[in-house]
């Protein structure tokens, strides 16, 4: 399979912080895609130790797609915008989502997609001013309460999957 040579070039925000060997097996991982113009930036974020610069020094300091930088301010957030600042892409990614689908059930991972945009709608009337509505409350409602089903019903089936344990007699 040959790499698409159009298109717009793109940006791989990597954030992590002390995780070489997930970091290692996700850079290999992205370094098989299938594409003609991407670059990975690797935010190494408030890190305890170097050893994040040494696995990317050491082994992918010949690979130019890979660039790496440190945020020493802790959070999630702010190497995303550290990340966002490196990034020379027209179009950018991050990775976090593909992390979460390896590290946790399905079901919950499709949560993401439905709460994103209620946290959205009140970060945007909290420091934008943008009105809430009460289509917009019913929504979230719905939303809220649709997840919480979902993670119940995860969770009764988790219970009911486990072995009962019979009370010892006194």
């Amino acid at each position: 399979r040959r790499a698409a040579r159009t298109g717009p070039s793109a940006s791989v925000i990597v954030a992590t912080r002390d995780r070489t060997r997930s970091l290692d097996e996700s850079l290999r991982s992205l370094l098989a895609l299938d594409y003609h113009d991407f670059e990975i930036v690797v935010v190494d974020n408030a890190p305890s130790s170097d050893e994040t610069r040494d696995l990317i020094g050491e082994r992918y300091g010949d690979v130019p797609q890979i660039r790496y930088v440190r945020e020493a301010r802790p959070g999630v957030a702010l190497a995303h915008n550290r990340g966002l600042r490196e990034a020379r892409g027209s179009i950018v990614a991050f990775t976090a989502y593909t992390w979460l689908l390896q590290h946790a059930p399905v079901s919950l991972v499709a949560t993401y997609a439905f709460v994103n945009p209620v946290v959205a709608v009140i970060l945007g009337a909290l420091f934008r001013g943008e009105p809430i509505t009460p289509a917009i409350v019913a929504g979230a409602f719905v939303i809220v309460t649709a997840v919480a089903f979902i993670l119940w019903r995860q969770q009764a089936n988790r219970a009911a999957s486990q072995p009962q344990v019979a009370a010892a007699a006194d």
